[in-house]
């Protein structure tokens, strides 16, 4: 029997994004005098699967909810030209260029200063740069476009890291973790093991830093003498269909069995 135990409380799902002390602080006034964004200059993205876009900004004024703004993100552009503004995403679905048609959307809430953004269906050319943009109707719009993003996609996932001991002891509980990275926690990797017997599986999800998440595998169980030399497989299912997997061979120390011999004198 497998039970699986997962462990959300380490998860900082992608809304709730905080890149550091220092721009936590940056964002907490709630007057502003300037326009600014924090955006990752560079982010990297696994071809088929979605990238997730951390991205926090402010705007001269007092905050305002979410309903009196609008957010948009587009291509770079050098110098600020509505009429050639290429938008992949925006509130008018029509505005949306047709390669970026139903594959964007805004998971930050801009009341709360956050213009995250998730690009599903990753594809080689969805390279950028991309820029938000702030709508503030009867007040003032802006794009931010000395803070935009660069994506760098690649066509083969990581392959899942294992970490365990070099010996097992029989009948001694032991683990195995199996952990990987990911730049899509809206649709998190899944991970699986190929181990057929009684165990228990924890599994954590991890905040690895900005534009990058973890999940990991933790394989409880107690090794037995008939384990020596199995094979041990962690799959990694990511979002899109592509997987990858790694594979150790167990090494389990046999209990040491003891005689006690008596004998007598006459």
């Amino acid at each position: 029997m497998i039970n699986v135990v997962e462990n959300v409380n380490k998860y900082v799902f992608c809304y709730l994004f905080s890149f550091s002390l220092h721009s936590t602080a940056f964002f907490s006034p709630v007057f502003s005098a300037e326009w600014e964004a924090e955006v990752l200059a560079n982010i990297n993205a696994l071809t088929g699967s979605c990238v997730v876009v951390p991205c926090r900004f402010r705007y001269p004024g007092g905050q305002k909810p979410s309903s009196r703004l609008s957010g948009l993100w587009h291509l770079h552009q050098k110098e600020e030209n509505l009429n050639t503004k290429q938008y992949i995403l925006a509130a008018e679905v029509s505005k949306v260029i047709d390669s970026f048609k139903d594959r964007t959307r805004l998971l930050g809430k801009l009341g709360d200063d956050n213009c995250t953004l998730e690009i599903d269906g990753v594809k080689d050319h969805d390279n950028g740069p991309f820029c938000f943009r702030i709508e503030i109707p009867d007040q003032d719009n802006f794009s931010f476009r000395e803070g935009c993003v660069s994506i760098r996609s690649f066509d083969t996932p990581e392959k899942p890291k294992l970490t365990y001991k070099e010996k097992s002891y029989e009948g001694r509980p032991d683990t195995i973790t199996c952990s990987v990275t990911h730049t899509c926690p809206s649709h998190m990797p899944v991970l699986t093991w190929s181990w057929p017997f009684d165990n228990e599986i924890i599994i954590h999800y991890n905040n690895h830093k900005p534009g990058i998440w973890e999940v990991q595998s933790i394989l409880s169980f107690i090794p037995n003498a008939r384990d020596d030399d199995s094979d041990i497989t962690c799959t990694a299912k990511f979002h899109g269909g592509k997987s990858s997997e790694s594979k150790m061979s167990l090494r389990v120390k046999r209990k040491m069995g003891f005689t006690l011999l008596f004998t007598s004198s006459v």
